[in-house]
């Protein structure tokens, strides 16, 4: 009797409960915004925190797009779990697609231990959060913000620097590449010292003292490959040869496409270098580019077998599928990329001749490392630039160099190891 009364009562209480509500709007929130201090600023937080302990400093490091951010992670990495005061955990946060796949193959190939986002624990708290590779605002979802909220440190590493887009807005840079890092209210933006370069210009003190440059450690492995010559990649068929490393960007979309040189240039270069044996062809599709060709239907995965096949059976073409560039920009005498690709900055510290495709007009960015670069609009252009690097000519060096120069700092494989003593001093701080 009493258990059919308790039914009774719960079955008119509900009722009751949704004729009261009918009609009723319903505010939703993101998570955190629900907590105590956010509800009453004014009310000081106990002092429940302990403080970080020095002999075991707890870090997680979140990754976005492995494929384009694992050569970003690796020395950073490495640097951590070296260092026996630190216990390092990296996150790997899963993206849509193609892209998916390739993030996810490039983690497992890269040796460094991770676990997926949805292992993640969201109630076990760090010392210190890292988040590398989150361009976008959604990206950071209502999990990551709930468990990153308690943690004593975080910092985002943002080792993409910015080059030819948005150079000369400052709320451009903050919104391409930093936007995706305030939900979580980061302490510090750790950003390459090109990017950091642009962002100095900027009139809003309080925003830009949480910048701070550094030397990229995208340049660690390169560094790391240039001087290890037992760690070189096995591309027998090339040796002897001048090799371009031909790297493409993305920007393809059902009918229509812009800054990728796949369709306007693709075709040329391939004539240039199957009629060409002294030379030989390193191709590089952006992760991204790939994603889109086989979205809009342009490609299907069969379309991508039969280049990697015809590449293993090419005399002196090479498809490379590495998790990072390291391997191909060190094996190559030039690099032909398009005008929004990060890899022709990468490629500076090589000190190699680089050139740029285009359709013809103007292409804006930084003066000075666009004064360093080939122009190249059209298959007259394709055909001098093969010409020069068979010749040995470079006329562009001096000023690549001075390129060089401004923007490449602490070429010297510890950079990784610099950010780590960098996030644990501030932790102190």
């Amino acid at each position: 009797m009493g258990l059919f009364l308790y039914y009774l009562y719960e079955g008119i209480y509900r009722v009751k409960s949704k004729l009261l509500n009918a009609g009723q709007t319903y505010h939703f929130f993101d998570a955190g915004e629900m907590s105590m201090q956010e509800i009453f600023p004014y009310v000081s937080k106990g002092n429940t925190a302990t403080e970080p302990d020095k002999h075991n400093i707890k870090i997680r490091v979140f990754i976005w797009r492995a494929s384009d951010n694992i050569s970003s992670l690796k020395t950073l990495y490495e640097a951590f779990q070296n260092d026996e005061r630190c216990a390092v955990q990296v996150i790997h946060v899963p993206v849509s697609g193609y892209m998916e796949f390739q993030s996810e193959s490039n983690m497992i190939n890269s040796g460094i231990p991770y676990i997926s986002f949805n292992e993640m624990d969201a109630n076990v708290d760090s010392d210190i959060d890292v988040f590398i590779g989150c361009y976008r605002y959604l990206d950071i979802s209502h999990k990551i913000k709930r468990t990153t909220r308690h943690s004593k440190l975080r910092v985002a590493l943002i080792s993409r620097s910015v080059f030819f887009e948005e150079v000369g807005s400052i709320n451009g840079i903050w919104i391409s590449r930093l936007a995706g890092y305030v939900n979580v209210k980061c302490d510090y933006y750790l950003v390459d010292y090109l990017l950091y370069e642009h962002m100095r210009q900027d009139d809003n003190e309080k925003r830009l003292r949480k910048v701070i440059g550094i030397g990229n450690p995208k340049y660690d492995l390169v560094f790391r490959k240039l001087n290890n010559l037992s760690d070189r990649q096995d591309w027998k068929k090339i040796k002897g040869k001048k090799v371009i490393l031909w790297a493409p960007v993305h920007g393809v979309r059902e009918n229509y496409y812009w800054a990728t040189s796949i369709l306007s240039f693709g075709k040329v270069l391939m004539d240039e270098i199957v009629n060409r044996k002294e030379l030989a062809l390193i191709i590089r599709l952006h992760n991204v580019l790939i994603d889109e060709l086989l979205r809009y239907g342009h490609w299907n995965k069969s379309d991508i077998d039969d280049l990697r096949r015809f590449c293993e059976q090419s005399d002196n073409i090479v498809f490379d599928e590495n998790p990072n560039n390291a391997y191909a920009l060190t094996e190559m005498d030039a690099l032909l990329t398009d005008p929004e690709c990060s890899i022709a900055y990468t490629a500076l510290a090589t000190m190699k001749p680089i050139g740029i495709l285009h359709e013809k007009g103007d292409i804006g960015g930084d003066p000075v490392l666009l004064n360093s670069f080939y122009d190249i609009v059209d298959k007259n252009g394709i055909e001098k630039f093969c010409s020069m690097l068979l010749q040995g000519d470079d006329p562009m060096y001096d000023k690549r160099k001075a390129a060089y120069e401004k923007y490449i700092i602490n070429f010297d494989g510890k950079n990784g190891e610099r950010i780590k003593d960098m996030i644990l001093e501030k932790l102190w701080k």
